[in-house]
């Protein structure tokens, strides 16, 4: 078995465990300040961290007694200087939270996503309410002062044991305006910040048990329970910093995090777990600047020149495995483990050494890749960004169509991971970028859908025009993006009113079926949009999931207010229901002023849809022409009459004056005659 004998990796877990009998656990370089339940609610302004404590309204949190709990408040900061300046944010979580302790709120359901797919419970408000709740939010349990700047450099630096000592995360991610920038925030503002990315990797990595769930508060009546998901491909590196000197702070936050994580799983025995992290540093290291180290498990000695094979015996002795094919108890190969890492070099020496390149990476109890589990190594690769190492698998024969349990290929991971360089390797070797999931749902909702927007622009010239006609709902199936996701969809011919039908035997006919009975008596965030979804517009879809942003858009590109669904609920039903923003209310009314600040989102709102004309000349008279040869030409983006991709052939197209079939690219809109070879009049997808 390639895990029977991982002698020094298990001696260095015992000495690990040996050592931490005797080692006395270090307070943090700064003490946990947090704010009562009571003193957070009667808030009228957000209190600086100095007045708090003159007032004496600031406590240490402590550990060890079961009455108490606190919550980590994480958030973006909505002002130069200060976090909330028109008290917006806050607003919103003095009203959850007043729900939460007056028992309306019940429980915080799974998103969608999490609900479908992984299947994780919700949170009973219950447990909540069981404790006597404290609150840490940076403004007021950080000192602000200019001449602190030693406590609150201290204070950063234990960012991750104040994550790992709060029983609870809450993602503060309301739609807000940034004071100066006029910027639109939320929760797709919220995931590129380096900083809250670098707190969410600090709930993930932390020793809690209960640190695989967020609690996301979008709106007072709209709070998801969301697990860790795809958090492996929001790097702290590459998300943006105001100050770049942050980055080597974090660089060295990360680096402790991690190493705590690896010495946890090897004291617990966990040597999956172990291995799955260790292999995945390469991936959560990126943009940072640093390196993990290469010798986490020491006394490897190698005399070993080739690069390849020195490389496989490292690997080897530092996961603790003893052959390259053989599998773990778990199902998992050495292959598996590799891919996570992404060298080239070592998947070539393992595939070279006989392991399978079909192998999958099998479900297991581990949580940090809850959603990648049943997936084989390519797909692994392709989700990762790994398409060195894709490229090696894929000269060893591994399957580019091969399927996980959902029915997904490798292109549905790409578009899932905004893997933009794999779409056209993955289409080049025979993958369809028009096949969809067990769902229902092609690679461009899937892209759509996570917020995919390299990806999307990709795939929208590869797909059908009736497919992007009707592709919003799939949108917001999945639980909503941003405002420029659905403009890029409505610039592309998506149809702004079409409203949604499921047929009852389809696979999600029967999904929605399913939750819409089950809404009855349990209510989640999956359960409220099948009960509605029939005949809902994308508006209602976009109310419906707390979608804001991306319901200004669809006002300003002139969506319809006054349909109904199936169940006779109108769009206004909807932004009552899920207590949306003033500015949306107003745009429902026909005042569509204040969504003017979406200008950042190429919207076109009431003026008519924009034509790029130039010419476009294909290479045979034939009706029987192949289609990738008409996508080929027409899927260029076009500026100007005489561009080199219009000057390719000088023959009129068939298509002349007769309907445009259902697989031409997104791109074109009309085809007509000219005086001299063919013209197309196409929307151009930018």
């Amino acid at each position: 078995m390639a895990c029977s004998k991982p002698s020094a990796l298990l001696q260095h877990a015992a000495t690990l465990r040996d050592a931490a009998k005797m080692r006395i656990v270090s307070a943090s370089p700064f003490e946990m300040y947090v704010v009562s339940m009571e003193t957070v609610l009667h808030m009228t302004t957000l209190r600086v961290h100095e007045d708090l404590m003159a007032d004496g309204l600031l406590h240490i949190f402590r550990e060890g007694n079961k009455r108490y709990a606190a919550i980590f408040v994480s958030h973006q900061w909505a002002g130069n200087g200060h976090p909330d300046p028109d008290f917006e944010q806050f607003q919103v979580l003095q009203s959850f939270l007043s729900k939460l302790i007056s028992r309306q709120i019940t429980s915080i359901s799974g998103n969608i996503l999490a609900e479908l797919y992984l299947d994780k419970p919700k949170i009973p408000a219950k447990e909540l309410q069981s404790f006597e709740l404290s609150i840490w939010y940076d403004w007021f349990s950080v000192p602000q002062a200019k001449e602190a700047v030693a406590a609150r450099t201290l204070a950063i630096q234990s960012i991750p044991r104040y994550v790992e000592t709060c029983h609870y995360f809450v993602m503060l991610c309301p739609l807000v305006k940034h004071q100066q920038e006029g910027t639109i925030m939320g929760k797709r503002s919220y995931i590129s910040r380096g900083w809250c990315r670098l707190e969410l990797a600090a709930r993930i990595l932390s020793e809690r048990e209960s640190s695989q769930a967020t609690i996301e508060v979008h709106t007072s009546n709209h709070q998801v329970c969301s697990p860790i998901g795809d958090w492996i491909l929001k790097a702290v590196g590459e998300g943006s910093f105001s100050v770049s000197q942050d980055l080597h702070h974090c660089a060295a936050v990360v680096t402790s995090m991690i190493d705590r994580k690896l010495e946890h799983f090897l004291k617990k025995d966990d040597l999956h777990s172990f291995r799955v992290l260790l292999n995945l540093r390469s991936v959560i290291y990126r943009s940072l600047p640093a390196v993990p180290s290469a010798t986490v498990v020491p006394g490897f000695q190698s005399s070993e020149t080739d690069p390849a094979k020195h490389s496989l015996e490292l690997f080897l002795h530092q996961n603790g495995l003893t052959s390259v094919c053989d599998p773990c108890p778990n199902g998992w190969t050495p292959l598996c483990y590799a891919v996570l890492g992404g060298s080239p070099l070592l998947v070539s020496a393992l595939l070279e050494a006989r392991a399978n390149p079909h192998d999958c990476l099998k479900k297991t109890q581990a949580t940090l890749l809850p959603n990648i589990a049943g997936i084989t190594v390519l797909q692994a690769c392709i989700y990762l960004r790994h398409n060195e190492a894709a490229k090696v698998l894929i000269s060893f024969k591994a399957n580019v169509n091969a399927k996980d349990s959902n029915g997904a290929e490798a292109i549905h991971w790409a578009s899932s991971s905004n893997n933009v360089d794999a779409i056209g390797l993955l289409c080049s070797l025979g993958s369809s970028p028009i096949k969809a999931v067990s769902t229902g749902h092609l690679p461009f909702a899937i892209a759509s859908a996570t917020d995919s927007l390299e990806t999307l622009r990709e795939l929208l010239p590869r797909t059908t025009r009736e497919s992007v006609r009707s592709g919003l709902h799939s949108v917001f199936f999945f639980g909503g993006t941003s405002g420029k996701i659905v403009a890029t969809l409505i610039n592309a011919g998506a149809d702004v009113n079409v409203p949604m039908c499921t047929s009852c035997f389809s696979t999600l006919g029967l999904i929605l079926r399913f939750f819409a009975l089950r809404h009855r008596w349990s209510k989640t965030a999956l359960s409220t949009f099948a009960y509605h979804h029939q005949g809902a517009t994308p508006l209602m879809c976009s109310l419906l999931t707390c979608s804001f942003e991306a319901a200004a858009v669809l006002l300003l590109a002139d969506a319809k207010k006054e349909p109904k669904n199936a169940r006779g609920k109108t769009a206004s039903d909807f932004a009552e229901k899920m207590c949306a923003p003033t500015y949306i209310h107003k745009a429902l009314q026909g005042d569509l002023s204040e969504c003017e600040f979406l200008d950042n989102v190429e919207v076109m709102s009431e003026r008519p849809l924009e034509y790029q004309e130039g010419w476009i000349h294909l290479p045979s008279t034939s009706l029987q022409i192949a289609e990738h040869q008409l996508g080929d030409r027409l899927a260029g983006r076009v500026d100007v009459p005489d561009h080199p991709v219009m000057n390719l052939v000088r023959k009129l197209p068939p298509w002349a004056g007769h309907p445009l079939p259902d697989w031409m690219p997104a791109s074109v809109c009309e085809l007509h005659t000219g005086k001299v070879g063919g013209i197309v009049r196409g929307r151009i997808c930018s």
